[in-house]
């Protein structure tokens, strides 16, 4: 566990930006980091990058402070909290905007890092430990190296399925104290409306739905689109593999994902099948990694599909301002920033700095 306790500090939203810049563009621990990663085929070399790339051109001063004067945030607002961060690990540096956010509130930041991605962020939090010792920053890889920590709030990004066993060592480790508030994000995926097989729209969608493998929530795992798979399967697949020719693939499906292919095939389900990932023209949840679901509708199915899928769906693209989707009641994203998100994006709908402010009695 590395831990820091002195008296709270806190750094300006410009001088978050600068340190974080600083980290990305001359830190030789993000660049050990970065190799650790790829030794340990955690991630692809092009996803750590792209990701890195993101961070560069989204966490600039302009950008934390429009989303700390939009919040009514003044530095340092809850240096005197604290929060315990549990990262997930689908995706490199997928923690990063909680560690942000901390930052940003001034809440003394303890975070559980996850053993999927075990060097990235930590080399960040070295980095702003060794220039910047007054930070209150605490983190592990390992839960029970943070117990009393007794946090006022709980940031958690994962599956569902492990919340219940997550509680449980909360209690057990006095990670939180009693009544602290959760903030808790478990969508699953994104979905994408088009309106047009057009070179912009079609390779967007490929980056969308095949960088980091579709393992992101942010990543397209079901597509609406006025016209059968079937019509536009090798003008699309000719964009898959020259997306993948440039970003490998790097993991491959379960055996299972074959079966499914297999069923596709007997029931004679309109389908894609590209070794590592599968495509497949049905109304089923995408409940598989490496899927993608094919519907063939005009965007006046959308909201219906929304509602359907509930809080598994992340967000909603679309490729173009006009294309328009009647009924739809929540913000639509644009696809070319799936993958690309402002850093100030709204995981499950929720601001988190808004979240602290409004959950954080003073």
């Amino acid at each position: 566990m590395h831990q820091v306790k002195r008296q709270p500090a806190f750094l300006t939203a410009v001088e978050i930006a600068e340190q974080v810049q600083t980290w990305l563009n001359s830190s030789s621990g993000l660049t050990r980091a970065v190799e650790k990663t790829v030794q340990a085929n955690l991630f692809s070399r092009q996803d750590i990058q792209f990701q890195l790339d993101v961070l560069c051109q989204t966490v600039t001063p302009e950008a934390l402070s429009t989303w700390a004067e939009r919040s009514g945030l003044q530095p340092g607002h809850l240096s005197r909290r604290r929060a315990l961060c549990l990262h997930a690990g689908n995706l490199p540096l997928v923690g990063i905007q909680d560690l942000l956010v901390c930052l940003l509130t001034g809440i003394s930041y303890t975070g559980k890092v996850s053993r999927k991605d075990p060097w990235l962020l930590p080399s960040l939090l070295n980095d702003l430990h060794s220039r910047l010792p007054d930070l209150n920053l605490t983190w592990s890889t390992d839960l029970e190296d943070l117990e009393g920590t007794r946090a006022d709030v709980v940031l958690f990004s994962g599956s569902d399925r492990s919340i219940p066993g997550v509680e449980e060592l909360i209690r057990e480790l006095s990670l939180a104290k009693t009544g602290a508030r959760r903030l808790i994000r478990t969508a699953k995926y994104s979905m994408a409306c088009i309106d047009s097989d057009d070179p912009y729209s079609l390779s967007m969608l490929a980056e969308s739905v095949f960088r980091y493998g579709g393992q992101g929530c942010r990543s397209v795992a079901i597509v609406v689109a006025p016209f059968d798979l079937d019509e536009i399967k090798c003008e699309f697949t000719d964009y898959i593999e020259t997306f993948w020719l440039n970003q490998p693939q790097h993991k491959k499906p379960e055996p299972s994902l074959f079966y499914r292919y297999a069923y596709n095939r007997a029931v004679e389900h309109p389908q894609a099948w590209l070794d590592d990932f599968l495509i497949e023209q049905t109304r089923r949840k995408p409940d598989h990694d490496h899927l993608l679901t094919w519907i063939h509708d005009t965007p006046d199915i959308v909201p219906e599909l929304e509602e359907w899928l509930g809080p598994e769906l992340q967000s909603i693209y679309v490729p173009y301002r006009q294309l328009r989707i009647p009924g739809l009641q929540r913000e639509v994203e644009y696809l070319s920033e799936a993958q690309k998100p402002p850093i100030d994006w709204q995981p499950d709908g929720v601001d988190p700095v808004e979240w602290l402010l409004a959950n954080i009695s003073q």
